[in-house]
């Protein structure tokens, strides 16, 4: 038993320091998920004696024969985050991190129409963010799919994100249907003890 115990606490903490992981700030490639399309985040300058969140950086997409396709200015996370859309012409970023003023979605295309959206925006009581280390986690899971995005947040809301509309919709909210359930429940409890006063009163 105590084996088993020290095994949990290892695993969890294991867990949040591998959570806070701080950022390994390297150049990095994304691959399209048909392949067609890759995109390079890397430095943009020869400025080595800066670190390297102070270098300028570069977002390149090109298509799998490697002819470039845009590229443009960019100022990456420090992690090897981003997704590719299967057209070419979107570069994603869901944050790992959540913070209330800052872009949990980040979107940005070949036209530089970019799109971004704030934590705030996904309207997640605090009582469903995960705290870290040092930070608080947001998301449940998500999925890039033609061109809209998924996610489900810790509340068990589900979004949908139309990357060519840049709109964000919610598809539905537990939180909405237990609201519901504990106005029902309030009023079964409420309906009970007046019908049990009431049967008190006649007795």
């Amino acid at each position: 038993m105590k084996r088993i115990l020290f095994l949990a606490i290892l695993f969890f903490n294991f867990t949040l320091v591998f959570a806070d992981e701080p950022p390994s700030w390297q150049p990095y490639k994304k691959v399209s998920d048909n392949s067609e399309f890759f995109a390079w985040i890397n430095y943009a300058d020869n400025d080595t004696i800066k670190d390297p969140w102070e270098r300028k950086w570069q977002l390149s997409v090109f298509k799998k024969d490697s002819t470039l396709l845009w590229k443009r200015d960019f100022k990456p996370t420090g992690y090897n985050d981003g997704y590719l859309t299967d057209n070419g012409k979107n570069f994603v970023i869901i944050e790992f991190w959540y913070y209330p003023k800052g872009n949990a979605v980040s979107i940005f295309n070949e036209n530089s129409n970019d799109f971004f959206i704030k934590g705030e925006e996904f309207k997640i009581p605090d009582m469903f963010l995960k705290e870290t280390v040092s930070h608080k986690l947001w998301k449940e899971n998500y999925e890039v799919k033609d061109n809209q995005i998924f996610i489900e947040t810790l509340d068990k809301t589900k979004w949908k994100i139309d990357i060519d509309k840049k709109t964000l919709e919610k598809e539905n909210s537990i939180n909405f249907y237990l609201l519901i359930i504990s106005w029902l429940i309030v009023i079964l409890i409420v309906s009970f003890i007046l019908i049990k006063r009431k049967n008190n009163s006649t007795q």
